[in-house]
């Protein structure tokens, strides 16, 4: 078999993998495995499944190397398999059922959005993503807890501890969704208070957070839509991983409802998942696509987000690459 028949069929039978991982994910095969292992006659019995068939699923989990099988015919959860144990530092469970096990059908309609534009999210569910999410408190749930893994995953510490922010006096993490951004800046800057705005929605986790973290003294939780204001008074506004969840006419109006209140010296934060400017995607392609069947919306690149701040009237003053996470800050201020 030549290597490029070998590379498509990785490639077919990707999805597959994806759907026997949503498998073990259903019969909670990790969270099972996790402290003790068993065989498949054992595993069987709390799983309710047949153990003929369970072997040869678990069989392909090892080939996955999600579990390792022992000389005594045991199942034991390897390092990577840990990543889909609730609980554990670099846990991505959630995040995995939101790409993946939460509605996967708009990316099916990945065709018709390519011919029409028309968003294929809103063509199945008759709403936008943001909204449909909000209506069951569990899909609420399963998405604010991978935004957690997400901000884990991607390290967002690194854009706490890599930026100076003892000059500023009022941070508003704008979209700030539980605070925990916003949070740990403050716990790093003594001097500066914080605004977490976001829909009501998220209000009860901001509030929750807050109070856990001790610092209801200088942070609160503010409830609103960017689309229509954002809280005034502010002199650094951070929009970690907004934009890109809008197209550029919504993006711009977020954009343009903080310029309007800004005075000389506030600054706009804004961190992205970016695509290189040379055309790699990596990683980063994929993301791309579901953003354009749920959202609507795309990635940019550096020099896209440049321009789209341009035409909101605003200049890029610093620019910071961690490329070792896949993502960029940029720092904007008035013309």
């Amino acid at each position: 078999m030549n290597e490029e028949v070998k590379e498509m069929l990785d490639i077919i039978f990707s999805a597959h993998r994806t759907y026997v991982l949503m498998c073990a994910d259903k019969l909670d095969i990790i969270e099972h495995l996790y402290e003790i292992p068993m065989d498949s006659q054992q595993l069987a019995l709390v799983t309710n499944t047949k153990p003929d068939l369970l072997r040869r699923f678990l069989r392909v989990l090892c080939s996955l190397k999600i579990l390792e099988e022992n000389t005594n015919g045991q199942f034991t959860v390897t390092k990577l398999g840990t990543t889909l144990k609730s609980g554990t530092p670099n846990c991505l469970k959630n995040y995995f059922n939101l790409v993946n096990g939460f509605h996967p059908e708009p990316m099916m309609l990945l065709d018709h959005t390519l011919r029409t534009g028309e968003i294929a999210f809103d063509k199945i569910y008759k709403m936008p993503f943001f909204e449909y999410i909000r209506l069951d408190n569990e899909h609420s749930k399963t998405f604010d807890d991978a935004i957690k893994e997400q901000d884990r995953a991607f390290k967002s510490d690194t854009f706490v501890s890599n930026y100076d922010y003892s000059g500023f006096n009022h941070i508003v993490d704008v979209g700030g969704g539980n605070g925990s951004f916003v949070l740990s800046i403050l716990n790093k800057t003594p001097n500066a208070r914080g605004t977490v705005f976001d829909v009501e929605g998220c209000m009860q986790l901001a509030k929750r957070e807050i109070k856990r973290s001790g610092l209801e003294s200088r942070c609160t939780a503010v409830a609103g839509n960017f689309f229509d204001s954002v809280p005034a008074n502010g002199d650094c506004y951070i929009l970690q991983n907004i934009l890109h969840d809008w197209e550029d006419s919504k993006a711009l109006k977020i954009l343009a409802n903080i310029r309007k209140i800004m005075k000389c010296d506030t600054k706009i934060i804004i961190i992205e998942d970016m695509v290189r400017d040379n055309g790699e995607y990596g990683m980063s392609g994929m993301f791309d696509m579901i953003l354009m069947t749920y959202f609507g919306a795309k990635t940019r690149t550096k020099k896209e987000m440049e321009e789209l701040c341009t035409k909101a009237m605003l200049k890029m003053h610093e620019c910071l690459e961690f490329k070792d996470v896949g993502f960029i800050m940029m720092v904007f201020t008035l013309v």
